[in-house]
């Protein structure tokens, strides 16, 4: 089912080579496995086209990189408030959030690809740790449902649920990008809510004359933009993250 963006974890091992410490020409990156596949890896062989000197050295984990500690990883990318003790932080791009489904079940459910708010509520919803989908109705001025299908913890986890036909996920667009432009998603609204969470580019002050690291964030900040512009829509409302 996920065969569309399985090269993608290929790309990603095939990243992961030792580093050698001490080299501005050797730059590594501690980034969300989810993101790495789902954003950054389709992105990255234009800039080791045009950056062949410099050495990516990806480490895709969930644990938050301790810099002090791991004197290894030079920068990360991460998804949060922005404010982190002790490091520089660029903001890269915000996140968009929205209701989607599997085409699968909406013809089991046998309703449209674009439903007002009233519909939604109707439908079996898969709820989410932070409540998205209350905010969600509650800035359409509908009553929320008093319980969910079921409820995961983790976006990845949620867009995977989607994707079996199992409910109707409030995605993240940014990692479920991938699914909807293969076809194991789709966009059941027009709107789509900003989250309070952007992603960052973030690390300590004394990676600043990096040679690896200013190039790609250059880079990583021209990606960026083109990546926001073409996903934020005209009109939001702005929920909780």
């Amino acid at each position: 089912m996920f065969d569309a963006i399985a090269d993608a974890f290929g790309q990603i091992e095939r990243a992961l080579r030792p580093r050698s410490a001490g080299r501005d020409d050797v730059l590594t990156l501690s980034l969300l496995p989810s993101l790495a596949s789902s954003w950054l890896v389709p992105r990255l062989g234009s800039f080791l086209a045009s950056n062949p000197q410099i050495e990516i050295n990806l480490q895709s984990s969930v644990a938050l990189v301790d810099f002090e500690r791991d004197s290894t990883v030079d920068a990360a990318l991460r998804y949060g408030p922005g404010h982190w003790p002790g490091v520089e932080a660029t903001h890269l791009f915000d996140d968009w959030i929205t209701p989607l489904a599997s085409p699968q079940l909406l013809a089991r459910l046998d309703t449209r690809t674009e439903l007002s708010d009233e519909e939604l509520a109707k439908l079996p919803l898969l709820g989410d740790q932070t409540n998205r989908w209350r905010d969600w109705f509650t800035s359409a001025g509908v009553r929320a449902p008093k319980r969910f299908l079921a409820t995961l913890d983790d976006a990845e986890t949620l867009h995977r649920a989607a994707v079996s036909g199992l409910g109707v996920a409030m995605g993240r667009l940014t990692l479920a990008r991938p699914l909807i432009e293969a076809g194991l998603l789709v966009e059941l609204s027009p709107r789509r809510m900003k989250s309070d969470f952007a992603h960052y580019l973030v690390h300590l002050p004394r990676s600043n004359g990096h040679r690896g690291l200013q190039a790609f964030r250059a880079w990583l900040l021209e990606q960026a933009q083109k990546y926001d512009a073409g996903t934020a829509p005209s009109a939001t409302a702005a929920p909780r993250p």
